[in-house]
């Protein structure tokens, strides 16, 4: 099964354009795929999208390009611990001597991780945690679709530090959600876990491992931090189509964008300093020869 099957038969939306299938995403259209995508799509196509799924947007990453430029997806393709640097070596080396990574079913996880999940929002400065049941239900619905998602968490005694959820896929895998009690961070859980999850995946299946693309609505160091285990950056163009209406809106207010970063603080400031950040993105690339993509 694949996300995007397992999207249908949830009865979740799905829209077919440009050989690609998309889904909304907080009032946007992105590619279903969890896993890089590489998009060539014409106006045309990226209108008739948004005439079909009601979007705010359609978003979209074009080929791949060898100049380093403001977008990119997070990818890593080989992965041997030997090869890091001396400092993550011993990082890695002090994580596995203090934690333990064992694969989760989805009802364990269920029963045991929300203290896990709810204290790891005490970092997050535009986030607040679902309610116990909501993050049961949600983990539990993931059950018997145990080969697309997959979950994996790190122990310091008998206390659950963190969890990762995966999706996979034949052709790869990504990072779903990872969570981290702040609680054990003096303990290395992310280096434990990470190391974990790529000699499975990476070395064991061969299969690449994806944090997916730039993030534009968080503040996160969690890409900078995966560069260290040899994930890299694969650069590529960023293509937004907005609605006329929105695009109206950001045009107005992107002069304004400084002064808007200080009320961040407010969340509809946040998600609008989120779409003029990802505008600038897009200015900040050189123009586009012909059709986007």
């Amino acid at each position: 099964m694949t996300y995007a099957e397992f999207l249908k038969a949830r009865g979740v939306p799905v829209f077919t354009g440009s050989g690609t299938e998309w889904h909304l995403y907080q009032r946007a259209l992105i590619p279903v795929s969890p896993l890089p995508s590489f998009i060539r799509m014409p106006r045309k196509d990226a209108l008739g999208l948004l005439r079909r799924s009601g979007a705010w947007m359609v978003r979209w990453s074009g080929a791949p390009v060898d100049t380093p430029g403001p977008w990119w997806w997070m990818v890593c393709s080989a992965y041997d611990r030997a090869a890091l640097t001396g400092k993550m070596r011993n990082q890695v080396r002090r994580a596995l001597q203090r934690c333990v990574v064992r694969p989760l079913s989805h009802a364990w996880l269920a029963d045991h991780g929300y203290p896990c999940y709810s204290r790891a929002f005490g970092r997050y400065s535009h986030a607040v945690p679902a309610t116990q049941e909501v993050f049961r239900k949600s983990v539990l619905d993931l059950e018997g679709c145990e080969g697309l998602f997959q979950n994996w968490g790190v122990f310091v005694g008998d206390s659950l530090a963190g969890y990762a959820q995966m999706i996979v896929e034949p052709s790869g895998a990504a990072l779903s959600a990872v969570k981290y009690d702040p609680g054990f961070l003096a303990d290395y859980p992310g280096y434990a876990l990470m190391d974990g999850i790529l000699a499975h995946y990476v070395t064991g299946m061969g299969l690449p491992v994806s944090n997916g693309t730039r993030s534009i609505a968080h503040d996160t160091d969690i890409q900078s931090f995966l560069l260290k285990f040899g994930f890299t950056r694969r650069y590529c163009r960023l293509n937004v189509l907005c609605s006329r209406g929105v695009g109206v809106a950001i045009a107005c207010a992107y002069p304004f964008r400084k002064p808007l970063r200080l009320l961040d603080r407010f969340s509809v400031l946040h998600r609008l300093n989120a779409l003029l950040f990802q505008e600038g993105l897009v200015r900040e690339q050189a123009p586009p020869a012909g059709d986007p993509g």
